[in-house]
């Protein structure tokens, strides 16, 4: 196979391992056997969330979790409960949706992390439009105060129906 093929160098050395095994199989085992990684790639298909909260298991502390989500309907407002299912938050269709898709991504790492006791932030993130695939590298550290904390700097995107305007809204306010 090609990436193994690629991989080789790190395979001999032990430094990365290829395997088709389920996912979250993969996350549990390495949290219970201590074997965490520098950098966990979850390329799901579909929606990203099941990753951004079992991900985290199989990351050290300092470490990279690099998030996919190929589910652009569900994220840009066109399939609200899957969005109020998997992420917690709807989005509603906009010209600036696909930034709210990133937002969610990003919004639902962050808050499985905090579940955790862990802090997650973000990276960089983007969406690729050919593909509808969102992208979003999170950076995983210990948390320094209680996860609740971190959600004050957590806001919404309000947009007016009439003029199309958008502005931050604070969660503190709603």
């Amino acid at each position: 196979h090609p990436l193994r093929a690629n991989l080789e160098p790190l395979l001999s050395a032990g430094r990365a391992r290829v395997t088709a095994d389920d996912a979250v199989d993969v996350y549990m085992r390495s949290r219970l056997d201590g074997s965490l990684y520098d950098l966990v790639d979850a390329d799901a298909f579909g929606t990203g969330q099941p990753h951004a909260a079992e991900a985290w298991w199989a990351c050290r502390t300092g470490g990279l979790v690099y998030l996919c989500a190929t589910d652009s309907l569900t994220t840009s407002g066109s399939n609200p409960h899957q969005a109020a299912a998997g992420y917690a938050a709807v989005t509603h269709k906009f010209p600036g949706c696909n930034e709210a898709g990133l937002r969610l991504l990003v919004g639902t790492a962050a808050r499985e992390a905090a579940a955790r006791h862990l802090t997650a932030s973000p990276v960089f993130s983007f969406f690729h439009r050919p593909s509808s695939t969102f992208r979003v590298m999170m950076r995983l550290d210990a948390a320094k105060r209680p996860p609740a904390s971190a959600f004050a700097a957590l806001s919404h995107v309000a947009r007016c129906p009439s003029c199309g305007e958008v502005w931050r809204v604070p969660s503190r306010r709603l």
